[in-house]
């Protein structure tokens, strides 16, 4: 397949942000624009011809609707999530609003509790491509059964993408320097409705889970996102005002990701089906 550069993916991905209103528009752009680039150029390297792609949890759909646009052909796309949590006032917006963009763009998408119902409405060897980006973190247990799930509905010789962040990142190390829990604020955890991460997983995880489940051709990536992205939008909007305390702390942390790879932000990983 063409590779594609960094300036049409980000033309694309600027674009598809514009379909959503502007607080979930700084999230994608200000907040996680190289997450977004990096994954979207790796699903694209990873696919071969006309394929099946499937997202796990994959919310608005920024990567899929982008894919669609960039690809400008006939690839079967489907995305699947539960949108118990999208609504009026999450960062990434309504999920009736995201469902509807998705299927004017021809994404097929599921609403399904994956966590409490396992099984995938896709036959066995039937998808060619599936990601999975920031979704395990989430869930309160372990993710072996959800990876077994996936493996089940791979072609052979398909690819899984995963994402997460790195639990043993810079930024981790600091809260726990400074006596807070690494990845969990108490107040989101006393809330009632608590949606954000259980557990997160190193590098050293990721390559035991893929390894446990009998995947092949494991390759791994540390990346230095979000906290490169976020310095950078800091320093170019601050620094003609004022050097923030913010500003500075994110730029010298993402400074320090990209001087040590096994402590940035994100794992990412790319595995075979055997």
């Amino acid at each position: 397949m063409k590779k594609l550069s960094k300036k049409e993916i980000s033309d694309v991905l600027l674009n598809t942000a514009n379909y959503y209103k502007s607080n979930v528009r700084d999230t994608i752009l200000l907040e996680n624009y190289g997450k977004h680039l990096f994954e979207i150029n790796i699903m694209i390297n990873s696919l071969e011809g006309n394929e099946k792609i499937l997202d796990v949890g994959g919310g608005m759909g920024v990567n899929l609707l982008c894919i669609k646009e960039l690809l400008n052909k006939n690839v079967g796309l489907y995305l699947i999530d539960r949108f118990e949590e999208y609504i009026e006032g999450n960062r990434m917006g309504s999920g009736d609003t995201g469902i509807k963009i998705m299927r004017e763009a021809g994404i097929s998408v599921i609403n399904q509790d994956f966590w409490n119902k396992s099984t995938f409405p896709f036959d066995s060897n039937s998808i060619d491509l599936i990601t999975i980006f920031d979704v395990t973190e989430h869930l309160p247990g372990s993710p072996l059964k959800l990876f077994e799930e996936i493996k089940r509905i791979l072609k052979p010789g398909g690819k899984l993408i995963f994402g997460g962040p790195n639990s043993v990142s810079i930024s981790k190390r600091l809260r726990m320097l400074f006596g807070k829990h690494p990845y969990i604020l108490l107040e989101s955890w006393l809330n009632k409705n608590y949606y954000s991460h259980y557990r997160e997983y190193s590098r050293k995880d990721s390559l035991y889970i893929f390894k446990k489940i009998g995947f092949r051709n494991i390759k791994t990536f540390m990346v230095a996102e979000p906290s490169k992205t976020q310095a950078r939008y800091h320093y170019f909007n601050d620094h003609k005002i004022r050097i923030s305390l913010k500003m500075a702390i994110l730029y010298i942390l993402s400074v320090m990701e990209v001087l040590f790879p096994p402590f940035r932000s994100t794992v990412y990983c790319i595995a075979e089906k055997s």
